[in-house]
């Protein structure tokens, strides 16, 4: 029986001897097992803890010694269709209530964690849910449903299920419905859900493990058919079909809706809300001043606009912002300088309106401080209390996304555990301390980490564990300073005495070079990312961030501001976008990644894996006369050809054949962007929004005289 008809005979069944008030409330949309997907070229970054004898030659292979085990999360959608609001209550698995087993604990008073390990359950309950794939956590979303609104309940499964399907129950005021979902490894999937600005189109990007390039046969937004209205456009030999639907009126921002594609031999579902907004540059910490420093706090402000920073992100530490940025006059004053917020509660600064509410920083890392959990059952136990806390502010607030940052702790099971937790999942891949790591103490992972490529393992592997919302990296730019004291706790820690090298006071590791951190980013732009941030600003110790004195600082701050210009710049066409497999032939030591956006563009990045950094700087290998040649997807009939760089919009140096394009780039040394697309006027477009928005700031930069860059 198809898959399709078998969970809508499921909905049915589960109505049978109610009476019809009873029966009118919850209907059954639909469900559907998303399961992680591996990425197995990553693995030596998850087990750089092991011997070098276990780790192979090439990092990027395979480590088959230490298999990823992924887990699933399960999604349920229904709609109220009775008079009266309806809350889901709880979800049974097993027969057992998942809101008593996924018990929190006493040990804290706030962040409290939550597991299965406890609850007051038998050993014969907790195994049974182990069987079927030991739940971590449960959303509702929206909690309570008004009448004829569409609703999501999430279960997130450390691993797959040992037994099929899996029978649950949704239990609700006056009634349960049986849910039955069979979970499989390889189903269809959304892989990006994306808008336009006035919410009146909704841009979608699907993948068929199964059948590359292969159309849905259906595509429903909550519930009604939109096939005949939507776009699609596949491809073959591209993995991914991108479609366009649009709607007669604009979706109210932070509605929830329901998605679902149906193909021949499966469907895939997704849960999303509307939003738009742009892309996100951003700064974390400030510059400290005195609460009464209202000049530090505008001359700081201004200078995250010269440096086309357009998102202060939470943990100022700064007396003078956070006093400024409490006042209306500071507030407007933002405002003037294009510099919003990404802030850590509702209304925190009289701030109505912020770019995302910040759920919490790092709570795998918290994860590790817990106690009583038996080993490997640790990562998402404060995942329960970080779902509550955002339910509380989306029924203040529920048109502003949210957002969470998650650590290095347990990766890479970290990720795909609080993926789907948030509207926009960050990650902050630092890869400097990393660097320092492998040249200070473990010399063995040097050839893992010589080059950036850890950001784009990290970056591509969030896109996944969120999809089909959105993500955001955040990048390392600190001076590492690190004091006596410390390295004496280390040494002890190693169990060991100071080395000679290690007998000076302080040691020292660098700022990142400016073509260290442009390549960071392209490789997080390859993975799918929507945003960047960098931590941080503050001169502060052991970390002194950009606002630091030296030399370094200020190329690095320099660079930070041109990537801004060349990001925000194509901002429109990266926020819409999603990472293809497209066919590409690059020369030796390019990596080039293909972003679809929308039905009538692709971008292409292009980044040369030819340079090694260490505890000196970076040393890049130029490659001479590069070529890029491109196969087009079939639907895309190119007009216009160009490259974004942080100097503006130049025309690019390509040749034509039949079904691909040759992009001539010449020596190629750092990351480039070209964008290939059918819309005639979207050149003008974004020429017009670099002059307007950007251009007097790259020439302050570079030194007034456009184009003198170093």
């Amino acid at each position: 029986m198809n898959r399709y008809v078998r969970w809508m005979v499921v909905g049915v069944v589960g109505f049978v001897g109610f009476s019809p008030a009873r029966a009118a409330a919850p209907e059954l949309l639909g469900t559907y097992c998303r399961p992680d997907e591996g990425f197995p070229a990553f693995a030596p970054f998850w087990n750089e803890g092991a011997p070098i004898e276990n780790m192979p030659a090439n990092p990027n292979a395979l480590d088959a010694a230490r298999p990823a085990k992924l887990g699933c999360s399960i999604h349920i959608f229904v709609r109220n269709t009775g008079a009266r609001p309806l809350a889901i209550d709880d979800l049974a698995l097993a027969g057992i209530s998942l809101e008593k087993a996924i018990a929190f604990s006493d040990q804290r008073k706030n962040r409290k964690p939550a597991s299965l390990f406890f609850s007051r359950l038998s050993d014969a309950e907790r195994q049974a849910l182990i069987a079927a794939g030991e739940p971590v956590w449960l959303r509702r979303d929206p909690r309570e449903l008004a009448p004829g609104e569409i609703g999501e309940v999430t279960l997130r499964l450390r691993s797959m299920p040992q037994r099929s399907p899996l029978h649950m129950e949704l239990r609700y005021a006056g009634g349960t419905m049986p849910v039955t979902v069979t979970p499989e490894n390889a189903t269809p999937r959304f892989e990006d859900v994306s808008f336009s600005p006035d919410l009146r189109e909704i841009f979608v990007y699907l993948k068929h493990p199964g059948a590359r390039g292969q159309k849905p046969i259906r595509i429903l937004l909550d519930g009604q058919d939109v096939t005949a209205s939507a776009r699609m456009n596949a491809d073959a030999k591209v993995d991914v079909v991108v479609a366009a639907i649009p709607l007669t009126k604009p979706l109210a921002p932070g509605s929830f809706h329901c998605l679902h594609a149906v193909y021949r031999d499966g469907a895939a579902m997704a849960g999303v809300r509307a939003w738009y907004d742009e892309f996100a540059y951003g700064v974390w910490g400030g510059q400290p001043g005195e609460a009464s420093d209202t000049n530090v706090a505008q001359a700081y402000v201004r200078n995250l606009h010269e440096h086309n920073v357009n998102m202060q992100m939470p943990q100022v530490g700064s007396a003078a912002l956070s006093a400024f940025f409490k006042t209306d006059a500071g507030q407007r004053f933002c405002r003037e300088q294009g510099v919003r917020f990404v802030i850590g509660d509702v209304d925190k600064w009289g701030v109505k309106t912020p770019y995302a509410y910040f759920i919490h920083d790092e709570p795998d890392a918290g994860d590790a401080h817990i106690t009583g959990l038996p080993g490997g059952h640790e990562v998402g136990s404060l995942a329960r209390w970080a779902i509550e806390r955002s339910q509380g502010w989306r029924a203040e607030r529920p048109a502003i996304p949210q957002t969470l940052n998650v650590d290095l702790t347990y990766k890479p099971y970290n990720y795909y555990i609080y993926g789907q937790v948030p509207d926009i999942l960050m990650a902050d891949p630092y890869y400097q301390p990393r660097l320092r790591t492998a040249c200070w103490e473990h010399p063995d992972r040097i050839p893992l980490y010589k080059t950036a490529r850890f950001v784009n393992a990290v970056s591509t592997v969030i896109h996944s564990a969120a999809a089909p919302k959105p993500t955001h990296i955040i990048l390392y730019a600190n001076r590492y300073i690190e004091q006596a004291e410390k390295k004496k706790g280390r040494q002890q820690a190693r169990g060991g005495k100071p080395r000679p090298a290690e007998s000076a006071e302080t040691r020292e590791f660098r700022y990142p070079t400016p073509e260290e951190k442009r390549i960071e980013v392209f490789y997080a732009l390859a993975g799918g990312a929507k945003g960047i941030s960098y931590w941080w600003f503050t001169p502060g110790k052991p970390a002194y961030g950009l606002g630091g004195k030296g030399p370094e600082a200020a190329r690095l701050w320099r660079e930070v501001g041109l990537i801004g210009a060349e990001l925000r710049t194509a901002g429109p066409l990266l926020v819409r976008s999603c990472p293809a497999d497209v066919p590409v032939q690059a020369p030796a030591g390019a990596m080039v990644r293909c972003l679809l956006s929308g039905p009538d563009t692709m971008v292409v990045i292009v980044v040369n894996e030819q340079h090694v950094n260490d505890e000196r700087g970076t040393t890049i290998t130029p490659i001479p006369d590069a070529t890029v040649a491109v196969t087009l997807p079939a639907w895309l009939d190119v007009a216009d050809i160009f490259e974004v760089q942080a100097q503006g919009v130049t025309p690019a140096r390509t040749s034509r054949a039949d079904t691909s394009v040759s992009l001539k780039l010449g020596a190629l040394t750092l990351p480039r962007m070209i964008v290939l697309t059918a819309d005639p006027k979207q050149r003008a477009s974004m020429e017009e929004r670099y002059r307007s928005h950007f251009a007097a700031n790259v020439a302050k930069l570079i030194g007034a005289v456009p184009g003198k860059a170093e």
